[in-house]
């Protein structure tokens, strides 16, 4: 990565700097093999996934505490496997809840 195009610093507790992810298509690909997900066709992806992560925010219970009791400690980064793997702020709990938040 150019120092031209370096992400943010992320500071515990600050939220500003996230912003969407858009994650590799070919992982995309390899994940939704993986769990035997198909995803809509002739749909627009980001509208549908949005609308799907709000039901769940809305219906699981699990999903509801995750996000409301996240105060950005990042307590959770060093057990994230996603987070390890990437190095990605916006691939961890507290950049998934920030952005079920928005």
């Amino acid at each position: 990565m150019s120092m031209a195009h370096k992400l943010p610093e992320f500071r515990f507790g600050d939220t500003s700097n996230i912003k969407p992810h858009k994650a590799d298509t070919k992982l995309l690909e390899r994940l939704h093999a993986r769990v035997g997900f198909k995803p809509p066709m002739g749909v627009d992806k980001v509208s549908y996934f949005k609308k799907r992560l709000l039901e769940e925010f809305e219906n699981n219970r699990n999903v509801k505490l995750a996000v409301e009791t996240c105060v950005h400690c990042g307590a959770c980064l060093t057990a994230c496997p996603t987070y390890i793997t990437t190095g990605d702020i916006r691939n961890s709990p507290v950049g998934r809840a920030e952005l079920i938040r928005l």
